[in-house]
């Protein structure tokens, strides 16, 4: 009789041949590998686990009735309302090891809330259990799925919890039924979510026996060969069941060991970015954002994108980068070797799971990421903040031409430590283990399954929880205290063209607790070389360090929870990261890439893309001003727009940090051709009075309105579009501006008489620009050194740089002065200055535009760094600077003519100073 052919998933399957004997029997070999492997629990643990959720169901029941009662709602309510216990991840697929969690969830009716749920749920827990059975609870309610972590008479539960929009969960309740997602905000879908996938991916397999086999394999796999692990950016468990579910429908009768086989070779050569897709995506009256890439710009850059087939639908691979993919198709393709070798009988399974060799062989280099806290709670939420940022450094460092491959340990290493001082807390940041405590083993995060480290790595900044410490820390100030740290380490492979050095360690630096049983740590290579100069004591030999140099933040938590200032001790060794930060800022995880060796002294670099516009329009206004009274305000204002037009869109093409401070550094020129032209277009288009008042109150209401605008349409498309779409947004509205104006602005403002290079070369000071916009180029640069750390001013380079600006400041007079007395062009005639106020409003607007813009940085920076917000809702809390910015603008137009200039000055200037003063005392754990 012919085997029914019913399709399984989006595609018909390869084949339904029907195993042979050698398959059957390399299938009970593989089963009995993974046994060997301790991959199988044992009867009587598997009776425990089913009796425990049979009581744990028994508790959900009484716990939604308590709430019931305790709201005195009617009684036919509270014995209808029920409640259901669900599980899901490993245990629910049934590819679960021996020790594995149970993921479960409570479903409860409307009536009861999460509040309801970690409020009454521990006291109901423990008078139900028997005395003595929960040995830890912790509940995480902060977390991005909200979850009360237990260990109950030895097994791990993590119970989480949500509610639906109906009046009663009866004990016959399937989760699979769309409309049960009416009414549900975004926790308690992406809770429900959990086990809605596991139910769909079950019921989309053809047997499901092969596909827990298989699973089983693939996931031991891939924790051995250390590419397991969302937060990471590899795929995790769900995404591993899914593309092993995948291949079950491609060959329904199959064999588990089959399936295995046949994974390595269909799965590593996939035509990604393909979706694996286990069914037809589905549409829902309640219109959920679903994956759809041809909807959301952003799932366009998802490298290996698996489709949960529930709806819904969502990318459970979207932290998957270009190092993590080629990790994880190199891994395919050495595991398809080896599979192709068992099938001839010429290598065991054992082979297949063999330990990766990422700290033994795999990397000559590595870079480490310390994170450290005076208390387990505080470090658990710290780590797993760092945890959760540490991936963007990686995607940073793939961009770097000079590294071909920058690869995350999928684990971070916890450690404590007893330090008596600051200093050996800061050696320890720094990677001194001599202050390691030896009689605490070092320990990975997977294996400590600490909730809250794990709550915060998968909500980020969003799920960071302040704490109180341990109070008795700091008890003996003459003892040595404990410290806690995790590490994560970053394998670094060099391109083979390389000209560029990183400060970075060497594998014959590595601790030993990196390495397992039976490894060996490598050990340095011995080379003939000349004899070297000896070393001064208390001197260091350091690697070169040039094109680049990587920095991350350290910052501990104080016993009351509030972040201590960074370390800003520079050492050499395994920590290759060192701070000299003490801004906001400061608080998250900093790199500083793509830059050229005159920025990579400790500076951070990365508000060089921020600030360098500014910087170049600054230097250069003087001179844009000269030149704009020679050839014609309209056409500098015009070559302005129309360069501001092609630099936008250079910076949203770029692909480097050099390429996008460069871009800036033209936009900055481009800004300082419009600014002078616009002043003079507006002189000579309006006679003095209230018309010119109004104009040039409009010209000074756009830079608020812009900036706050730009800002929000820039928080907008960062978080749809991409950042990029910011700079080509920006490049179509300077174009559209460049044709208006080029329509529009009247030809007969300003000089237009014939430009010839004699004009040019005798009606500007050219020298004088010169002198002036190295000198202010110069000193831009030295302050933004200081503004980083005071040490930068001590090494030679600076202090050389600072004395030549200053000296050519005073040269710029002198040049002044001697243009000046010879009748010649000069930018700013010394004798400018003796008019008291030209030099009183020169003065002050230095230091009222200063100030605001300062504080419209530190402001961005409290927002998204301290307050952890995205860049759409920082944006919207600098919409009311749009409202009193066009405002004042405009009501002192209107007045200027009226009201005395001098007391409009006072008032905006007091006004001015009221705004820092508010940032310095404001709280970061004040709402907005």
């Amino acid at each position: 009789m012919a085997v029914p052919q019913r399709q399984w998933g989006t595609t018909p399957s390869i084949s339904w041949t029907l195993p042979t004997d050698k398959e059957i029997s390399q299938n009970e070999e593989l089963i009995g590998e993974l046994k060997r492997q301790g991959q199988y629990e044992a009867p009587n643990e598997i009776e425990k686990k089913q009796a425990l959720l049979v009581q744990l169901q028994k508790i959900a029941v009484e716990f939604v009735k308590h709430v019931c009662r305790r709201k005195n709602l009617p009684q036919s309510i509270i014995d209808s309302a029920g409640g259901k216990i669900f599980t899901y991840g490993s245990y629910c697929l049934g590819a679960y090891a021996p020790g594995s969690d149970i993921d479960t969830l409570v479903v409860a009716p409307r009536h009861v809330s999460r509040e309801d749920f970690f409020e009454l749920m521990p006291s109901i827990l423990e008078r139900m259990l028997p005395p003595g059975a929960i040995e830890e609870m912790k509940p995480v309610p902060e977390a991005y799925v909200p979850i009360i972590k237990l260990m109950i008479s030895g097994t791990d539960i993590d119970l989480n919890f949500t509610r639906l929009a109906v009046p009663s969960v009866p004990f016959s309740l399937d989760v699979k039924d769309t409309n049960l997602l009416r009414g549900l905000d975004d926790r308690e879908l992406r809770a429900l979510n959990g086990p809605r996938v596991a139910d769909e991916l079950l019921q989309l397999v053809p047997q499901k026996k092969t596909f827990r086999t298989a699973l089983r394999a693939i996931k031991l796999w891939a924790q051995r060969r250390a590419v397991y692990g969302n937060i990471v950016g590899f795929p995790g468990g769900v995404a591993w069941g899914m593309l092993v579910a995948r291949v079950c429908q491609l060959y329904p009768q199959a064999t588990g060991s089959v399936i295995v086989m046949k994974f390595f070779r269909i799965i590593g050569r996939w035509n990604w970015p393909q979706p694996i897709l286990l069914k037809e995506s589905e549409d829902h009256p309640i219109q959920a954002r679903v994956w759809n890439p041809r909807l959301y710009p952003t799932d366009k850059y998802h490298l290996m994108p698996i489709i949960t087939p529930a709806y819904p639908a969502m990318c459970a691979t979207h932290n998957i980068g270009p190092t993590t993919k080629k990790i994880i198709i190199q891994e395919l393709e050495r595991a398809g070797d080896i599979t192709d070798k068992i099938s001839f009988g010429k290598m065991q399974w054992r082979d297949l799971f063999t330990k990766h060799t990422y700290f033994t062989q795999d990397y000559r280099y590595y870079l480490s990421v310390t994170s450290g806290s005076i208390s387990k709670e505080a470090q658990a939420s710290w780590s797993g903040f760092v945890e959760s940022r540490v991936r963007l450094l990686v995607q940073s460092l793939e961009g770097q031409g000079s590294i071909a491959v920058a690869r995350l340990f999928n684990k971070g290493f916890a450690r404590e430590h007893k330090c008596k001082d600051e200093d050996e807390i800061d050696a320890v940041l720094h990677g001194d283990l001599q202050y390691q405590a030896t009689n605490v083993k070092t320990e990975t995060t997977d294996n400590i399954k600490d909730p809250l480290h794990n709550a915060v790595a998968q909500g980020g900044a969003d799920a960071v929880v302040a704490t109180n410490g341990n109070g008795e820390a700091a008890t003996n100030v003459h003892e040595p205290q404990p410290f806690y740290t995790t590490t994560y380490y970053i394998g670094i492979e060099l391109a083979q063209d390389s000209t560029k050095k990183l400060d970075i360690s060497e594998h014959y630096d590595l601790p030993l607790d990196v390495f397992a049983p039976g490894e060996e740590r490598p050990t340095k290579a011995k080379k003939k070389t000349a004899l070297k100069k000896p070393l001064v004591p208390g001197q260091k030999r350091n690697r070169e360090v040039t094109g680049m140099e990587v920095k991350i933040s350290v910052l501990t938590l104080s016993p009351t929870g509030v972040p201590r200032q960074p370390s800003t001790r520079s050492r050499s060794g395994i920590t290759s990261f060192n701070s000299a930060d003490d801004r906001p800022e400061a608080h998250h995880i900093t790199t500083t890439i793509f830059f050229p060796p005159t920025v990579t002294d400790k500076s951070d670099t990365t508000r060089w893309p921020v600030t360098i516009q500014a910087l170049t329009c600054g230097c250069t206004l003087l001179l844009a001003g000269s030149i704009a009274d020679v050839v014609g305000a309209r056409r500098l204002y015009l070559l302005g727009a129309l360069l501001q037009t092609f630099t936008s869109l250079a910076c949203g093409l770029s692909r480097t940090g050099i390429q996008l401070i460069v871009f800036r550094t033209v936009a900055g020129i481009a800004a300082s051709l419009c600014l002078p032209s616009a002043v003079s277009i507006i002189n000579g288009a309006f006679k003095p009075g209230r018309g010119r008042n109004l104009a040039f109150a409009a010209m000074g209401a756009g830079q608020p309105v812009g900036f706050g605008l730009g800002l929000t349409l820039g928080g907008v498309l960062t978080e749809s579009a991409g950042w990029q779409w910011g700079f080509y947004v920006s490049a179509i509205i300077n174009g559209v501006v460049f044709a208006l104006s080029a329509w529009q602005l009247p030809r007969n403002v300003g000089r237009v008489e014939e430009v010839t290079w004699r004009r040019l070369r005798e009606e500007i000071d050219w020298i004088g620009a010169c002198i002036i916009s190295v000198a202010l180029a110069m000193l831009s640069y030295e302050l933004a050194v200081v503004s980083t750390s005071s040490r930068g001013m001590r090494e030679a380079r600076n202090i050389v740089l600072l004395s030549v600006s200053l000296a050519l400041l005073v040269v710029f007079v002198g040049w002044m002065h001697r243009q000046e007395k010879e009748g010649k062009p000069a930018l700013i005639p010394n004798s400018l200055w003796k008019d008291k106020v030209f030099t009183s409003i020169c003065i002050n607007v230095f230091l009222v535009w200063g100030a605001f813009n300062a504080v419209e940085q530190i402001g961005n920076f409290f927002f998204q760094n301290i307050q952890g917000l995205n860049a759409l809702q920082a944006a919207v809390r600098f919409l009311p600077a749009i409202i009193t910015g066009f405002v004042a603008n405009m009501v002192v137009g209107l007045l200027v003519h009226r009201i005395r200039a001098n007391w409009i000055v006072v008032i905006s200037t007091l006004l001015s100073c009221t705004s820092p003063l508010l940032m310095a005392l404001v709280r970061p754990k004040s709402t907005y």
